[in-house]
């Protein structure tokens, strides 16, 4: 793949995929115990979401160069990546690391992932949980990339590039930003047509973690202060992007044939979102020079609610 990053990860999950169809047969042989494809299943699982977290952080991405003023070919010190790259690169994490077919495996081989009980000198071959959580595995493969796109560096950088290309560069927005990471990861809310059953859940369960994670996202930046933890207009994109998400599933909610995780993981996400946009905030004072500081921990009364909690003075 050469310097091309994306095409790297590209070839990276394409052997992975190939190499977890036979693994049970070429990871252990006869006589060896089974831990020893719970490792190679990990690692090869850890590459690959390795890979696709690298190329994730091209989306305002910056390019920086130690050539001094007056070298051959100097090179300017701070390049942002290309706007299409950069579009290139989130449509490639939505594709193959949020997409509902993004992690598929085989059931027999799941039930294989035996752990290892040997702890002794000498031995590494422990597992202190016995059965492998594929969901927490996956969830946090795809926490990484999400954070890595939306977590208040990466939000700055992209607001940033609306004034860091000519017009003929054109430009990767952070309204585009917004718009993107929304309908992939809620891609469902566009199929009313299909049918909802415990056995094919409407919404899997890899998705519904993904969606809690990415709504808790837009939630924190509803919920602070504009300018504060992002710039403005990511405040203000966030509010308009889950206003537009709770009237989608609401009309889900009326229109489509759920199974019941499903319906009763989008009727708690719209009360999240309903919840936060009625909310105010307000910021106190750090005492020094500088602006209001603020974290959020979830409300013990009731139960899941966002609240701002303001620091002691």
């Amino acid at each position: 793949a050469g310097r091309n990053v994306i095409d790297f990860a590209k070839h990276q999950i394409e052997l992975a995929d190939s190499l977890l169809k036979d693994l049970d047969e070429w990871a252990v042989k006869d006589g060896e115990a089974y831990t020893r494809l719970r490792r190679a299943f990990r690692s090869i699982l850890s590459q690959r979401a390795g890979a696709c977290t690298y190329v994730a952080r091209f989306a305002g991405g910056q390019i920086f160069n130690r050539d001094h003023k007056g070298d051959p070919d100097a090179r300017t010190p701070i390049l942002p990546v290309d706007p299409e790259k950069q579009r290139r690169a989130v449509k490639f994490v939505c594709k193959k690391v949020f997409a509902e077919d993004a992690y598929q495996f085989d059931p027999k081989l799941l039930g294989k992932l035996a752990a290892g009980r040997y702890s002794h000198w000498g031995s590494d071959d422990y597992d202190f949980v016995v059965e492998f959580n594929i969901h927490d595995f996956v969830e946090r493969a795809q926490y990484r990339c999400l954070l890595t796109l939306t977590n208040p560096f990466t939000i700055g950088r992209i607001h940033d590039n609306q004034v860091k290309f000519t017009n003929d560069q054109g430009t990767y927005s952070l309204a585009e930003h917004f718009k993107l990471l929304t309908s992939a990861i809620w891609a469902e809310l566009d199929d009313d047509d299909r049918e909802g059953t415990e056995a094919k859940p409407f919404i899997n369960s890899f998705r519904r973690n993904l969606q809690r994670n990415h709504v808790t996202s837009l939630v924190n930046m509803v919920l602070s202060e504009p300018g504060g933890l992002v710039p403005a207009d990511a405040n203000a994109l966030a509010r308009l992007n889950v206003a537009k998400l709770s009237k989608e599933i609401a009309k889900t909610l009326k229109a489509a044939d759920l199974d019941m995780t499903t319906k009763a993981h989008l009727v708690d996400v719209k009360k999240r979102i309903d919840k936060a946009l009625e909310a105010e905030y307000s910021v106190g004072s750090t005492g020094g020079g500088g602006g209001g500081f603020f974290f959020f921990r979830q409300a013990e009364e009731p139960a899941g609610e966002p609240v701002l909690v303001l620091p002691n003075r």
